[in-house]
């Protein structure tokens, strides 16, 4: 049976940053994704959002079961 990764909600700093990696740093987003542990089309989402302006307000980052 498949094990389920659970949902993660990421702090707005933490989106930001990671958004940076890619902006700034000039990382690609496959690089800054793996590096950050994190699903492609997650950070891949995040550009998008920073490059329209707006990106949530979440500001906790927990594991959701």
């Amino acid at each position: 049976m498949k094990q389920r990764i659970p949902n993660t909600i990421f702090s707005k700093e933490f989106r930001e940053q990671a958004a940076k990696q890619v902006t700034e740093e000039g990382l690609s987003p496959k690089e800054a994704a793996w590096h950050l542990s994190m699903p492609v089309s997650t950070l891949k989402y995040w550009l998008k959002a920073v490059q329209i302006g707006r990106c949530r307000q979440d500001t906790t980052a927990v594991n959701r079961d």
